[in-house]
């Protein structure tokens, strides 16, 4: 008598390899297990009603900010290598373009939204905190829209932001938007608090007890002009470089390991050597 197989579940995922014109690879640094804090290619899931390149793009858009049309992707290869993820059998489907923009802004270009954002008052309050969070702290708009009125501490030092151990204290006007957020969420209270901490979200949505996704702030950010992924590694770069480690870890929850290879410059440096060694080795992207 045979045995029949036990079925085996699979795994559909899609990601994009981006590549800038002057040889820069796209990466974003996993914030969960497995690899936690490790480099990897923006993707994901599949959903049930998308193809897989149509995954690519959304992923791509979702985790960075970058919106890429799909006719721009070609696809680069499948890879479904039985013992590829710990987590179980995962097919994967990468698609690869090239951007002619710079995937890590300018300084100047940095400073001049800042600047925008910071006096412009034809931007909603909230997307304007949203943006300097990413351009001035590195923060994503993962974290951001979680944030409530739990997290704003108001004392006789000024106006502060509880990311992590240690406050952030806020410069004006920050301080004074990050207020005008908390006056907002206070003034619909019931209809915006549904959280651990019974307390407003900062990033609320009409519907009620829900705050904006990380894919809907996203969203008001490009239309703002700010590519959210590149905007933070450049604030990063810049904070890294000015700041203790411990510090960092403390402040905006940053590792001291993570700090020293951002403060050593090791990132950008890093995507362009790791493509070059591995097409010199003849490697896959399986495990970027």
């Amino acid at each position: 008598m045979t045995t029949e197989p036990t079925p085996e579940t699979v795994r559909y995922t899609a990601d994009a390899v981006v590549l800038s014109a002057d040889g820069h690879l796209l990466l974003i640094r996993r914030r969960w297990a497995p690899f936690e804090g490790c480099w990897a290619l923006p993707g994901g899931h599949v959903d049930a009603d998308e193809t897989s390149l149509a995954a690519a793009v959304r992923e791509l858009a979702e985790e960075t900010g970058l919106d890429v049309a799909a006719h721009e992707f070609w696809q680069l290869g499948v890879y479904d290598e039985p013992s590829r993820d710990p987590r179980g059998r995962y097919v994967t489907v990468a698609y690869t373009a090239t951007v002619a923009e710079p995937l890590t802004p300018a300084p100047d270009t940095r400073w001049s939204i800042a600047r925008r954002l910071l006096n412009d008052d034809s931007i909603e309050t909230k997307d304007r905190v949203a943006g300097l969070m990413v351009l001035l702290y590195g923060q994503t708009p993962a974290r951001t829209c979680r944030l409530t009125t739990a997290h704003v501490i108001q004392d006789d030092k000024g106006v502060a932001l509880q990311l992590h151990e240690i406050p952030l204290r806020l410069p004006p006007p920050l301080d004074t938007l990050v207020l005008r957020l908390v006056d907002i969420a206070e003034d619909h209270k019931h209809t915006v608090t549904a959280n651990e901490s019974n307390a407003p979200w900062l990033f609320p949505t009409q519907q009620p007890g829900k705050h904006l996704t990380s894919g809907q702030l996203l969203a008001r950010l490009r239309k703002i002009g700010l590519p959210s992924e590149s905007g933070r590694c450049a604030a990063l770069l810049d904070i890294c470089t000015t700041m203790p480690a411990g510090v960092l870890e403390r402040l905006l929850g940053i590792s001291p390991a993570a700090a020293d290879r951002w403060a050593a410059g090791a990132v950008r440096a890093a995507y362009a050597a790791e493509v070059a060694r591995r097409s010199e080795a003849g490697e896959t992207l399986d495990h970027l």
